[in-house]
């Protein structure tokens, strides 16, 4: 592959804008790569955050390091004075409400900022396929939930074995749910389990089952229970008989009863950090490697 050139010691304005002029027009006609250099120094977390404090930690590396992204030349066919987080407006996350601010307001700049593709007034020098699809992070009490719940991961249930460790899993999941205060505005008290016991055949996963059914539905209206209703996330299953229509049954309330914990404020800000830094990586190393082009020193 061609290599781009630069200067180690760059002496004068003169000499870098003639270099930076050599370096966009190997880069342009390579162009297959949005940025001149992988952005190596930015200091992305490896992983997705799993909780609010590490998506405010990430949002926190986002917001020291983005303008800077922005307006790196070397990187970039032209600097993007357009999608920098002062024009944007975007706030240093240093609390659950900040950072949703930030992450909403972030995920504009950046989607703007990766559309800004290949030609000759563009920012980068080629097209960009990275984009962030997540969904807007929300205002606290604009959700059912507040705080995030740990989903249910159970393999789904194929014989009566499986069925009743399975439904075991669902009612301790219940109790747990209607107890959680920092989700929830109150514990919701109406919609317990009178079927309690462990089961330990069909029969009794039937009965555990055909009950939870019908707590889930009337739980996601509870009066004062949540901060809005959940007018999603209803078990549609028709209730048990037998154990073939048990193992529908107990699938469709282990995947409602997911859809609804997760109908939470910081679950939509948990996962928006999430899709945010996965892009943002993609964007990052689309990139000529370091190997390919030596760096112009400013």
């Amino acid at each position: 592959m061609p290599q781009v050139f630069g200067a180690q010691d760059a002496r004068s304005d003169v000499l870098k804008a003639v270099i930076a002029q050599v370096n966009n027009l190997v880069l342009a006609t390579l162009g297959t790569e949005a940025h001149g250099y992988p952005h190596t120094e930015f200091g992305l977390p490896a992983a997705d955050a799993t909780t609010v404090q590490e998506g405010l930690n990430f949002l926190m590396c986002l917001y020291g390091n983005w303008d800077e992204h922005c307006m790196t030349d070397v990187l970039h066919k032209n600097i993007d004075l357009t999608n920098v987080k002062a024009d944007g407006a975007a706030v240093s996350p240093t609390t659950k409400a900040l950072g949703i601010a930030s992450a909403t307001k972030f995920k504009a700049l950046a989607n703007a900022h990766f559309t800004q593709g290949a030609g000759a007034t563009n920012v980068h020098y080629a097209d960009e396929s990275a984009s962030i699809t997540a969904a807007d992070a929300v205002e606290s009490g604009t959700k059912p939930h507040e705080a995030l719940s740990a989903n249910l991961d159970e393999d789904d249930p194929t014989n009566e074995a499986t069925l009743i460790a399975y439904t075991i899993k669902l009612q301790t999941k219940w109790a747990l749910h209607l107890a959680d205060t920092d989700a929830h505005e109150i514990a919701d008290t109406s919609n317990t389990l009178t079927a309690s016991a462990a089961p330990e055949s069909t029969a009794e996963c039937i009965t555990v089952l055909n009950e939870l059914k019908g707590d889930h539905n009337t739980h996601r209206s509870e009066n004062g229970v949540h901060y809005v209703d959940d007018t999603g996330n209803a078990v549609t299953a028709d209730n048990a008989d037998d154990e073939a229509s048990a193992i529908t049954l107990a699938i469709d309330i282990h995947d409602s009863l997911n859809g609804h914990m997760n109908a939470s404020v910081d679950y939509l800000f948990v996962t928006l950090c999430g899709d945010i830094r996965t892009q943002l990586a993609t964007h990052l190393a689309n990139a000529f490697s370091g190997t390919e082009m030596i760096r112009m020193t400013p």
